[in-house]
């Protein structure tokens, strides 16, 4: 199937904002953070997916940042 003009603008559309989004994103610049981190999330914190937290941490690791991980259960961090 070849591509048509509205699936290349779609697709121009979509890294266009992909790009915006990965700018502003923590885990763009995580290669900057020196101080040690303390990531503390909760199972039940519907603002910010578990999953991005885990994230965080583990780009954290990954630059040899010093860091940890503590998880709540089912308690809504503030």
């Amino acid at each position: 199937m070849a591509p048509t003009a509205t699936s290349a603008i779609s697709a121009e559309i979509f890294f266009t904002i992909s790009t915006k989004y990965w700018n502003t994103s923590p885990l763009h610049y995580v290669q900057n953070v020196k101080t040690p981190a303390l990531v503390l999330h909760s199972d039940n914190d519907y603002r910010v997916p578990i999953e991005q937290g885990e994230q965080w941490f583990r780009a954290l690791q990954r630059y040899y940042v010093t860091s940890e991980i503590v998880f709540f259960r089912r308690k809504i961090t503030i």
